[in-house]
């Protein structure tokens, strides 16, 4: 109920923005994946599976991921499948019943992972279709407020760290001139906030595809070196602060 005055609006709100909801109103898109999150203490971590690295095991509609924290004191441990029930979006206390109904049938080296958690954290994800317009006026998106997506890519962070840092960049460059650095954010940031959350839904597809798509999946990743990921991957890896603009 109180009213502000100032040069401009961030809406940094998150992905239930009320900000977004003012200028887009667009409804969320539930995947039905359900995230579970842990961090597992070392002395409780498999000695076979401490692996200073992020490791991923995929299976049909289903996959676990593990990597170190704290310098490999702890290990974070996140299971996701495709949930049997309607999925409201959103955060809930987990339970350890519903992620072995999940996981019966993977293979034993990867499902004593999940028989390390305490306690566990509940995730039903969701993100929105992209949009090409994050500028009203004087008021703009920024974050998952602008483009809240999915975890597969592990970027929903970083990528709200790239988009302050460009319209720190706008401003720097337009001389403060909000409406000049609003327009030069947004074009600079859409495609590829974009790309992320589409990319997203593929990297979901491919994590979790059974059949003949799995065959096609293991194809497309057989043999290829590590040159060959780290160029597939530049388009991501690559920006910085210089390019920040040059969308």
């Amino acid at each position: 109920g109180q009213r502000w005055v100032g040069q401009a609006l961030i809406g940094a709100d998150g992905g239930k923005s009320v900000v977004r909801a003012q200028y887009v109103n667009d409804p969320p898109r539930v995947t039905g994946h359900v995230v579970y999150r842990a961090v597992v203490d070392k002395a409780d971590f498999p000695e076979d599976l401490r692996w200073n690295a992020a490791s991923l095991w995929a299976g049909p509609k289903c996959h676990l991921v593990h990597y170190p924290l704290r310098g490999g004191e702890q290990y974070n441990v996140v299971v996701t499948f495709h949930s049997r029930q309607q999925e409201t979006w959103g955060v809930t206390d987990g339970s350890k019943e519903e992620v072995e109904s999940y996981f019966q049938g993977i293979c034993p080296k990867a499902r004593q992972l999940i028989e390390l958690p305490k306690t566990w954290k509940r995730w039903a994800t969701a993100d929105r279709e992209p949009i090409g317009t994050w500028v009203f006026g004087r008021a703009t998106l920024l974050g998952d407020a602008a483009h809240p997506t999915t975890q597969y890519m592990a970027q929903g962070a970083c990528m709200a760290m790239e988009d302050a840092v460009t319209l720190g960049e706008a401003l720097r460059v337009s001389g403060n001139d909000w409406a000049q650095a609003l327009a030069l954010y947004q074009q600079s940031r859409v495609t590829r906030t974009a790309r992320i959350v589409l990319s997203g839904r593929e990297m979901g597809r491919l994590y979790h595809a059974a059949g003949v798509e799995r065959l096609v999946r293991n194809s497309l990743w057989k043999d290829r070196s590590q040159e060959r990921f780290y160029d597939a991957m530049e388009w991501l890896y690559g920006w910085n602060v210089k390019n920040c603009l040059s969308a």
